[in-house]
C-alpha cells in the first residue's frame, strides 16, 4: 500500500470515529443500556479481530500478553465508559472535542513523568482549556459545567493514559494477540456490570432499529479500526498519525451540527477552533513512539 492510500484510510477512519459520536448518541438517546452498548461493540469487535487472526502468521496467546493485554483493556473499558456515560449528558461535538484532549495530555503527563519542561505543554494545555470553556458554556449566566462534559474530560486522561502504556507494551507484544485481549477485557467488564445493573432492562431493548448502529460500532469504529490503525501506525510516521487523529474531533463537531446536536454559535466554533489548534500543536513535530512508531518494532505486527 503506498504513503497517499494509508493517509486516506486515515483519514477515513477519521471519518469514522467522528460519525460514532453520532450513532452512540442516537443509541444511547434510544434508551439502549450502556453497559450492554459497550459489551455488544467490544465483544463482537474482538471476535472480527479473532477471525482476522486466523489469517494472520502470528503465534499463540502467552501470559506476558494476556497480562499485557488486561491491563491495557481495563484501562480502555475505564475511558470508554467516562465518555460514554459523558455522551448521554451531552452533545456528541462537545464529547468529540473532549476526547481528543488526550492527544494534548500525553506530552503534560510525560512532560511530568520526565521532570523536564517543554514548551509545548505549556502552550497547548492553556488552549485547550480556553477552548473547554468556551464550548461548555461555563461563561453563561449560571456559570454551570455540564456534567457531562466533565465525564469526557476524564474519558481523555485515560486514553492518553493507554497511549502511555501501548509505549511500554507494543513493542514487545503480538500486536493483533495484544489487540484481541485487549477488546475482550472491555467487553468481559462491560458485560459483568451490565449484568448487575442493567438485567431488568433487556426486555425494553428494541433491537430492530439499533441493530445498523451496533453493527457500524462494532465492525468498523472498534474491529477493523484496531486492526487497520494498527497496519497504518506500522508504516506511516507517528506525526501524520497524530495529525490524522485530530480529525475526529473535526468530523464529530461537523456532523454533530448537521444532526442538530449542536448551534454553530460564536462562543462554540471559537472553542472548537481552539482545541482543535492545541491538538495539532501537540502533535506536529513530536519524534516520540506515543502515538504510532511502536508498532513499527514489533515483528508481528500484521500485513496484508
Amino acid at each position: 500500500m503506498s504513503k497517499q492510500l494509508l493517509i486516506a484510510v486515515l483519514v477515513l477512519f477519521g471519518l469514522i470515529f467522528g460519525y460514532s459520536f453520532i450513532v452512540l448518541k442516537d443509541l444511547l438517546s434510544g434508551g439502549f443500556p450502556i453497559w450492554l452498548l459497550l459489551a455488544f461493540r467490544f465483544g463482537f469487535g474482538a471476535l472480527l479481530l479473532l477471525a482476522l487472526r486466523r489469517a494472520a502468521p502470528v503465534r499463540s496467546f502467552d501470559r506476558a500478553t494476556v497480562r499485557g493485554g488486561m491491563l491495557v483493556g481495563a484501562v480502555i473499558f475505564l475511558a470508554y465508559a467516562f465518555q460514554t456515560f459523558g455522551l448521554e449528558l451531552t452533545t456528541p461535538a462537545k464529547n468529540g472535542l473532549l476526547t481528543g484532549l488526550y492527544v494534548i495530555i500525553v506530552p503534560v503527563f510525560m512532560m511530568v513523568l520526565k521532570k523536564k519542561a517543554t514548551w509545548r505543554p505549556l502552550l497547548t494545555a492553556p488552549l485547550s482549556f480556553a477552548g473547554i470553556a468556551l464550548i461548555s458554556d461555563i461563561f453563561a449566566a449560571d456559570l454551570s459545567f455540564n456534567g457531562g462534559d466533565l465525564l469526557t474530560v476524564c474519558c481523555a486522561l485515560f486514553f492518553a493514559l493507554h497511549l502511555i502504556l501501548l509505549e511500554r507494551f507494543a513493542p514487545v507484544l503480538p500486536i493483533l494477540n495484544f489487540s484481541v485481549v485487549q477488546l475482550g477485557t472491555v467487553a468481559l467488564l462491560a458485560a459483568a456490570f451490565s449484568l448487575a445493573t442493567e438485567k431488568d432492562g433487556y426486555g425494553a431493548v428494541v433491537w430492530g432499529p439499533a441493530l445498523p448502529g451496533l453493527l457500524f460500532l462494532t465492525v468498523f469504529a472498534t474491529g477493523l479500526a484496531f486492526f487497520f490503525q494498527t497496519l497504518v501506525q506500522s508504516r506511516v510516521s507517528a506525526n501524520t498519525t497524530a495529525v490524522a487523529l485530530c480529525l475526529e474531533s473535526v468530523f464529530a463537531v461537523i456532523f454533530s451540527v448537521l444532526h442538530g446536536y449542536d448551534r454553530f454559535t460564536l462562543s462554540f466554533a471559537t472553542g472548537a477552533v481552539l482545541i482543535i489548534v492545541a491538538m495539532l500543536l501537540a502533535s506536529l513535530g513530536r519524534q516520540d513512539p506515543l502515538l504510532g512508531e511502536t508498532a513499527k518494532l514489533n515483528p508481528e505486527t500484521p500485513r496484508p
